[in-house]
């Protein structure tokens, strides 16, 4: 399943596990949370990183909070197929197939590499239709898959279930003053911490520096206006931030492998 929209109010979104699939989410803008029926603490899922679950039948309401361009990938794997399939080829249970099922906290978050979210962007924008296309993305999913086993044995990934509070507030003043941010150091002193607890901290969170953090998000930002199809790309660099429209031309095609001009015009043709 994709998602690819912004709300102008949270939505909810009711799910029953069954207990018999493992459950991946990929999300590359926005924030998703997870709550779960029986747990006090929600799961918070940033931009930039995938949760895993592999839990007994429980209830699970996800959250997409608004003003935010939501965009996320996930997958659902029958849990006994998947159990084979490592053990097979590790000689040992895959760390989401044994014992997560009756840990307290049923959801683990783990920080996507480059490679994790390249995959994504290419599982949203695939180059084949009808047979080869379904072809193409199930090979994605397997690929998906593979970084997310290395994640889960600390080669590549970094799984946590909490960020500081610092860390979000600090995500949350960039985002809203996208154009003219702050210096990282007015930044950590707003939040009430160095600029090194800041930097580390975020690098942490997020898996990128602060500022590279901002740059995916006015190109995720652009994107969005740009399908919108209401400005031009000129308009469009400078409404996120950029300081001018050769800088996002260089900066977009780097990151979706299209030039913003070719990417407008794609998507209005479509229309």
């Amino acid at each position: 399943m994709l998602g690819n929209f912004r709300l102008n109010e949270p939505a909810f979104f009711r799910f029953l596990s069954s207990g018999e699939t493992c459950e991946l989410a990929f999300v590359l803008s926005g924030t998703v949370s997870h709550q779960f029926s029986d747990q006090i603490q929600d799961i918070v899922v940033p931009p930039g990183h995938a949760a895993v679950w592999n839990s007994s039948p429980r209830e699970v309401l996800h959250e997409c909070r608004a003003d935010e361009n939501i965009r996320f990938a996930c997958i659902s794997i029958r849990r006994n197929l998947l159990a084979a399939l490592l053990e097979e080829e590790t000689g040992g249970p895959f760390p989401f197939t044994g014992g997560m099922a009756q840990e307290s906290t049923p959801c683990r978050v783990v920080r996507m590499n480059a490679p994790m979210q390249s995959v994504v962007r290419q599982i949203f924008s695939p180059p084949y239709n009808g047979c080869a296309g379904r072809i193409f993305l199930k090979g994605k999913v397997l690929e998906l898959l593979s970084h997310t086993v290395a994640g889960a044995w600390g080669d590549g990934g970094c799984w946590s279930d909490y960020i500081r509070p610092q860390i979000r507030q600090a995500r949350e003043m960039l985002l809203k003053a996208m154009v003219s941010p702050p210096s990282l150091e007015d930044l950590a002193a707003h939040v009430g911490l160095s600029v090194t607890s800041l930097t580390r901290g975020f690098r942490s969170a997020y898996g990128a520096s602060v500022f590279g953090f901002l740059r995916t998000e006015r190109l995720e930002k652009a994107r969005t206006l740009l399908e919108a199809g209401e400005m031009n790309v000129t308009e469009v660099a400078y409404s996120v931030g950029f300081s001018s429209p050769a800088h996002l031309t260089r900066l977009f095609a780097r990151y979706f492998q299209i030039t913003p001009s070719q990417f407008r015009k794609g998507f209005l043709e479509k229309k």
